[in-house]
């Protein structure tokens, strides 16, 4: 992988009340996908790419405020 991975937070928000919580972050030797909606959790381990990418995307959509 050419990118330095870094921990990604993305909050998907409405009238200004957190929704969910994305994060991305190294964790165990792998990178980890955490979605949270305040009262569940789920997690996937992913490899570096697919973080990557999901990640790119998040933030282009946050732009784009398609979230």
């Amino acid at each position: 992988m050419d990118k330095t991975f870094e921990v990604e937070l993305i909050r998907l928000a409405r009238n200004g009340v957190d929704q969910a919580v994305i994060q991305i972050k190294p964790e165990n030797g792998g990178i980890t996908l955490y979605a949270s909606n305040g009262l569940l959790t789920h997690g996937i381990v992913l490899l570096p790419s697919e973080a990557v990418t999901i990640g790119e995307q998040l933030i282009a959509a946050g732009k784009a405020g398609e979230v």
